[in-house]
Formats: structure tokens, C-alpha cells, sequence
């Protein structure tokens, strides 16, 4: 008898443990698709800085696509995932928990599910970043 709630609690732990999400190819959305609606009202689809919401703020849109020449050649892909996830605050992007995209980005749903789903939409967004450099 003391074995079924044992039992019972392990099934139940191991249908809680997420499937492996190495492959993560049905993420409902792309890296374009995701900088686009969070990124390009401002920063512009090209990264430019010159987004329709761009001229409303106070201080100016930096230019994304001038990210790697001004990190000295390199595209700096932790730098722009800190920036996502508030570790880098700018005035413009609210407080560091910026929590307009906290959810989307920072896996604010249940547990490593949403931790990984939002790790690689984080990644997914760098990498449109980093496709938007000019090599000036």
C-alpha cells in the first residue's frame, strides 16, 4: 500500500518534466516576426532607428544595424539579449523588467517551458539583429 502514492507521485513528477526542446522548430514564431512586433516600432524593420513610433520618444532610437561596427567587427549577441532581457535598461524600454514583454521573453509562463520557449525567442530575435548589420 505505502507504494502507490509513491508510485502516483512519480508518475505524476515525470509527466510534469517537459519533453526535450533541442528541437524547437514548432516555435510559433520567427525571429522577423517576433522583432517586428516588438522591436521595429521603433528601431524601424531595417533597425535603423527611424521606426513610426521613433520620433515620439524623448532620447534617439539607436541604429541596431550598426551594432557590430560599433563592438569592433563582432556582433555582440549577449549584449542585445541583455538588452532584451532589461539587464541593460535604456529609458525608452521602461524599467529592467520590462513587463510589456516580460512574458514573451523572459518565460514568464510555467516553468522550464517557458524559460526555454522564451530563451529561444530571445535568440531567434539576435539573430534577425545580427542579419540586419551593415559592415560599414
Amino acid at each position: 500500500m505505502r507504494a502507490l502514492p509513491v508510485l502516483m507521485a512519480l508518475l505524476a513528477a515525470a509527466c510534469a518534466i517537459p519533453e526535450p526542446l533541442e528541437d524547437m522548430a514548432d516555435v510559433p514564431e520567427d525571429g522577423a516576426a517576433a522583432y517586428e512586433g516588438s522591436c521595429a516600432p521603433c528601431h524601424g524593420a531595417s533597425g535603423r532607428g527611424d521606426g513610426p513610433k521613433a520620433g515620439a520618444l524623448d532620447v534617439a532610437t539607436p541604429d541596431l544595424a550598426t551594432l557590430a561596427v560599433r563592438h569592433g567587427g563582432g556582433f555582440p549577441r549577449q549584449y542585445v539579449i541583455d538588452v532584451i532581457l532589461g539587464r541593460r535598461p535604456f529609458a525608452a524600454h521602461g524599467t529592467p523588467e520590462m513587463p510589456v514583454w516580460q512574458s514573451d521573453y523572459r518565460g514568464g509562463g510555467p516553468g522550464a517551458v517557458a524559460a526555454a520557449y522564451a530563451g529561444r525567442r530571445r535568440q531567434l530575435i539576435a539573430d534577425h539583429v545580427e542579419s540586419l548589420q551593415r559592415r560599414e
